[in-house]
């Protein structure tokens, strides 16, 4: 961004009540769009970028003005040829014919300014083939010679083409646009204008005029940056829009009967997105909350639901079965009896053989010999009896716990089956088998039966609840994927809400700003404008009361408030083409004059194209108004435009540019500020007899002397100018010269204290009747001079040429 607009632009941007996110965009946008993605990088990144500096102020480049003008090859001129010009402020108008090659000046001084021609710019091939002279014998070039202030000589640029490419040409001389500080400038205060501008400028419709007008104004850059933060922000907003379209496309698909498209659904439902639930849910292994999560986990546990093995029921069966045939074969033994008696022998074998007495203790019979052997035998039959009692019993018991084992109670996942659509068949079987007898026999049939019942519910409900997930991962697989896609871009437009709403504040802020500064520089603009056109309508019944940008995007356009015969009305629909061309000039020529403008010159091309008499006259008191403080160049065909000026006293060195065989161009001096006060004073000279020779003997030494001031006004600017001093000091030293002693003393040796030697120089450099003729002029203008009126114009005309060269 040019440099004082920057610094206009951060100074504000300082101030202002924003988000640091939004102030560092704005900062970058200023400085580029490379810069503007690094920004928005870095907050996307959360690294906090720096904050801006507010630019030093930065001073206007030097003024300067055109000297000369050489082109060969370029456009309509063959062989080299310059247009020689005076440097500094005053009205040159170059006069030639509809191809005589004085367009080829401006255009060339176009190029070799900016590099390319607005006139090929939007031209098809053709037109730019034809950009080189078929006469050119030697390379084409195009030089300009400018006082530029502060530079003690003359600064030259040169711009030089090698082959037919008007693209490819390279830049030379004394410096450049670039180190003359012109390349901004040239955009915001563009000193060249063509009747093609001009034309353009109102008919290219309300968006390319809205353009063309805004263009002037140099807020271009502050344009572009805003532009630059709509894009932006545009794509993000645009990404939202799609990701929320693409969230509301997904919701119909999540209508399905899965636990995970419920809860995504539910999550995605809604103002406010549950973002991380989705992502366990899709990309991790969740499945959701509450219900849903129980439904499906419940679902997956039924999936895997453990059978009971077919082979353990029959062996518990059977262990069941010959536990209670083996307790039946024990069961007539009176195992207590056995057990008591085996007891009450074994206390008497113990006594006995403590006592060592033979008779009975309990009942005193002596003991057979044998009694010993037969009590220890008996002892031994009845614990054997008991053991087997014992080890049926337990076997039994045994068999018993066993099978019982086998009958759990349901998994919980089989209360969700029938809600589930999964049947329930598996519940029924799991209640009966659940229905255990205590009879071991029967609980061996119930092993077999209930069993194996349940064994064949399980299995249907496993193969059931496995289809079903089959089912559901086949209808969530594709959803899923979707959702996984669209995860990723609802994350991205997340992570960038910060950028967006800091894009969004940044971009409003900047065209609020961008409003105030078009305000502000359209406001001296419309004031100058509607005095330009009060010059130049003439007897034109549109009346210019004011100008205004308005919208944006496709529906910008320039409103002018006018009225027509004292109605408002629509001026550009009832507006002949030369009222059209003058208020574009109305309009364009303000800028071109602005302060801030380092171009002491402008160049204005053909403006009289469709103009009626006395529209040529308003443009010639414009452009006489704007020679007063700027060197005004103008090239047209039209000869009304000299006529005009002469006519109205306006002065203005008129040059005629003549075309002959081989695109040789001539340049001629026809009529200047020197040579108007002459002609005139020849023509009252000669016409003596007419006006009264009293009153010729007062206007001719009186046009005689505004010939020599303004010969010496030509030399001082020629010298002063050229050595870089400030317009400004120039005409104050000019102004300063009241009489036209002090004007040649400043002409001859550029000292106004120098006075005393101002006789002797024009005696010894000039001539020894300089002196006599300057106080014969003085003495005339004011009391008049009858004598010899025809020797005193050539002799001021001498002394004229003289003084300026």
């Amino acid at each position: 961004m040019e440099e004082a607009l920057h610094h206009s632009v951060i100074s504000r941007l300082l101030e202002a009540d924003l988000s640091d996110a939004a102030v560092h965009l704005v900062d970058a946008a200023c400085d580029g769009a490379a810069q503007l993605d690094r920004a928005l990088f870095q907050l996307g990144a959360d690294a906090k970028p720096a904050v801006p500096a507010t630019p030093a102020p930065v001073p206007n480049p030097p003024s300067a003005f055109l000297d000369r003008i050489e082109v060969s090859g370029f456009r309509g001129i063959g062989p080299r040829t310059a247009l020689q010009l005076n440097p500094g402020p005053g009205l040159t108008v170059v006069l030639g014919r509809n191809g005589s090659g004085k367009s080829s000046f401006a255009e060339g001084l176009e190029v070799l300014l900016t590099g390319t021609s607005r006139r090929w710019e939007r031209r098809t091939a053709i037109w730019r083939d034809g950009w080189r002279c078929l006469h050119a014998s030697g390379p084409t070039t195009v030089a300009a010679t400018f006082a530029v202030e502060g530079r003690d000589r003359p600064v030259t640029l040169t711009r030089a083409w090698p082959g037919d490419d008007l693209g490819t040409s390279a830049a030379g001389g004394d410096s450049s646009v670039e180190e003359l500080g012109w390349r901004e400038p040239l955009r915001t205060f563009r000193p060249l204008l063509s009747s093609r501008d001009l034309s353009m400028a109102l008919e290219s419709g309300p968006s390319a005029m809205f353009d063309t007008m805004k263009s002037i104004l140099g807020l271009e850059e502050i344009t572009a940056a805003v532009k630059r933060l709509g894009e932006r922000r545009r794509a993000l907003v645009k990404a939202r829009t799609e990701t929320s379209n693409a969230r509301k496309a997904l919701l119909p698909k999540l209508a399905l009967d899965d636990p995970r498209a419920v809860a995504c659904h539910r999550a995605l439902s809604g103002r406010k997105h549950d973002l991380d639930l989705v992502e366990e849910i899709v990309l991790g292994d969740g499945t959701g909350t509450g219900e849903e999560q129980d439904r499906l986990a419940a679902c997956r546990q039924l999936a895997n639901l453990p059978l009971l093995e077919v082979d353990q029921l029959d062996l518990n069966a059977s262990r069941l079965r010959s536990a209670v045939a083996r307790r039946s074969r024990v069961a007539g033994t009176r195992a207590d009896v056995a057990a008591k008696l085996a007891d009450l022998v074994q206390q008497a074998l113990d006594l006995q053989a403590t006592t060592g007495q033979p008779e009975c203790p309990v009942c005193r019979q002596q003991l057979p010999g044998d009694w010993r052997a037969r009590a220890a035998q008996q002892v031994e039959e009845a614990r054997s009896a008991v053991e087997a009692v014992r080890e049926a019993q337990g076997a039994l018991r045994d068999a018993v716990q066993a099978a019982r084992r086998m009958i759990q109670r349901p998994p919980p996942a089989l209360a969700a089956a029938d809600v589930m659509g999964l049947g329930d068949q598996a519940g029924h079987a799991w209640s009966a088998w659940r229905e255990a007898p205590d009879d071991p026999l029967e609980l061996a049939a119930h092993l077999e039966d209930r069993g194996l019942a349940l064994v064949a519910a399980a299995k249907e409900l496993r193969e059931a609840a496995t289809r079903k997930l089959v089912e559901m991962q086949d209808r969530w697989k594709p959803v899923a994927t979707e959702l996984a896609a669209w995860l990723r871009r609802a994350r991205a437009v997340e992570a960038a809400e910060e950028r967006r709403i800091a894009l969004t504040d940044a971009e409003r802020w900047l065209k609020q700003v961008e409003g105030e500064l078009r305000d502000a520089r359209l406001e001296p603009i419309t004031d100058s404008a509607i005095g330009v056109w009060n010059k130049l309508r003439q007897r034109s019944s549109v009346d210019l009361t004011g100008i205004h940008l308005a919208g944006s995007a496709t529906r910008r356009k320039v409103e002018l408030d006018v009225t027509i015969d004292g109605q408002d009305g629509a001026a550009l629909g009832v507006m002949s083409q030369g009222e059209l061309n003058a208020l574009a000039l109305s309009l364009f020529l303000p800028r071109m004059l602005m302060d801030e403008s380092p171009f002491g010159f402008l160049v204005v091309d053909d403006p009289v194209n469709s103009m009626d008499p006395s529209k040529v006259d308003g443009l010639a008191e414009v452009l006489g108004d704007a020679a007063k403080t700027r060197q005004v160049i103008v090239l047209t065909h039209d000869p009304r435009l000299g006529e005009a000026l002469g006519r109205l006293r306006i002065d203005a060195t008129v040059l005629r540019v003549a075309r002959r065989d081989g695109s040789r161009v001539e340049v001629t001096p026809w009529v200047d500020p020197v040579r108007r006060h002459l002609v005139d004073a020849r023509r009252l000279a000669h016409e003596e007899g007419k006006v009264g020779t009293e009153l010729a003997g007062q206007l001719v030494p009186g046009f005689c002397r505004m010939a020599v001031e303004a010969a010496c006004a030509q030399a001082v600017r020629r010298r002063r100018l050229g050595r870089g001093s400030p317009h400004e000091e120039v005409e104050a030293a000019l102004a300063e010269a009241h009489t036209t002693h002090a004007l040649v003393t400043l002409a001859l040796f550029d000292d106004p204290g120098r006075q005393a030697d101002t006789w002797g120089r024009l005696k010894n450099q000039h001539a020894p009747w300089a002196v006599d003729l300057l106080k014969l002029l003085n003495h005339g203008t004011h009391h008049g001079w009858t004598r010899e009126l025809h020797e005193v114009v050539h002799r001021t005309e001498t002394l004229a040429e003289g003084l300026r060269s």
